[in-house]
């Protein structure tokens, strides 16, 4: 069977894609200055739908190949701490942005498509534009958004679980071996001070407690190593302690109530792009075990400013911002407070995903 027909045979995946959708009844959840915007990669041209309580508009947009090129140059860019990414900024701004006319929106979800996936919108924003929106969120589609933004919110849970594994080097049987988060102890440290959290660290950070535990907290913050199996993106996983795998396919039979998931690890947010089917990932993995939102990272963000960023986010958290708003703060605030770090590759590689 195809990748897409092994997806298709998990209960989760089969309950959320058969499903109908109707656009309509999905504008009337919109917020006044709240814009959708859902962009498509044809084989000739991109193009983006800009949606919003009353209408819906079509543009279309550069050359499909012209824009891949400059989309891969300018994640490499960013990757590569690049110094010179600012000028592809602009012209996939120029591209991407512009053409869309936005009337100063405070609230945007993207949904991106193909290789758009590959870099944060907010990255080529203009400063005022990105000052402007106090809200950034991307979805994997419309029809999972409004599913996500259905799924019950359970009361009375414990409020944040932290897990926090410390990694060896001579783990008899591992896959590979991890290098230690040297600031992961520090940021879970910072959370579990500006939160009333449970700290799972070292050898309480295993696969084992994480499933008995993950449908008794809202917030489930995993600060640990993630591997993506460009393969097999069914075998791709998160490392618990001891490198205890937790399996992409064991997620879709799970069902975590929580209503975040924060996978502050590597690349958790890359994994294979499939025909209509967006980012096969650990953090769409979570969505389909029932978690409504993720925040997760594009690419390997440094761990020291992993640990920065999360401190402001959650101390937005808890001044009472909603997930989205708070990371969309967290990353102005990070850029105003460690200026030496204004390169998209310290603060842009975390995105929230999802409802919440």
């Amino acid at each position: 069977p195809t990748k897409n027909e092994n997806l298709a045979n998990k209960k989760s995946y089969s309950q959320f894609s058969n499903l109908n959708f109707d656009i309509s009844e999905f504008q009337k959840t919109l917020v006044e200055n709240e814009v959708i915007i859902k962009y498509i990669v044809g084989e000739q041209n991109v193009y983006a739908f800009i949606i919003d309580q009353k209408n819906i508009e079509l543009k279309k947009l550069s050359p499909t190949e012209e824009l891949q090129e400059l989309s891969k140059k300018y994640y490499q860019q960013i990757i590569q701490f690049d110094k010179g990414f600012t000028a592809s900024s602009k012209e996939l701004h120029r591209q991407l942005i512009m053409p869309l006319k936005l009337k100063n929106p405070e609230k945007v979800t993207f949904i991106m498509d193909d290789f758009l996936h590959l870099f944060p919108m907010e990255t080529i924003l203009e400063p005022q534009e990105f000052e402007q929106i106090s809200s950034i969120g991307y979805a994997y589609s419309l029809k999972l958004l409004e599913i996500q933004s259905n799924i019950p919110n359970i009361h009375n849970r414990k409020n944040l679980a932290v897990f926090a594994p410390t990694y060896s080097s001579n783990i008899s049987g591992s896959k590979r071996q991890f290098g230690q988060l040297n600031f992961s102890k520090m940021e879970a440290d910072a959370i579990i001070q500006s939160t009333n959290g449970k700290l799972f660290e070292g050898k309480n950070a295993t696969k084992d407690n994480f499933i008995k535990i993950s449908s008794e907290y809202n917030v489930l913050h995993l600060a640990m190593h993630a591997v993506m199996d460009t393969n097999n993106y069914e075998q791709s996983y998160l490392a618990f302690q001891e490198d205890q795998p937790l399996y992409f396919s064991e997620l879709y039979n799970m069902k975590i109530q929580s209503r975040l998931a924060i996978l502050s690890a590597c690349n958790t947010g890359n994994g294979l792009l499939e025909n209509g089917e967006g980012n096969m990932s650990l953090s769409r993995a979570f969505t389909y075990a029932g978690v409504p939102a993720t925040i997760h990272s594009l690419w390997e963000v440094p761990d020291k400013q992993t640990a920065q960023l999360m401190e402001l986010f959650y101390e937005l958290l808890k001044d009472g911002h909603d997930p989205a708003k708070a990371l969309t703060l967290a990353k102005k605030v990070f850029i105003e407070k460690y200026p030496q770090n204004i390169h998209p590759f310290f603060w842009a590689g975390f995105v929230f995903n999802g409802y919440a």
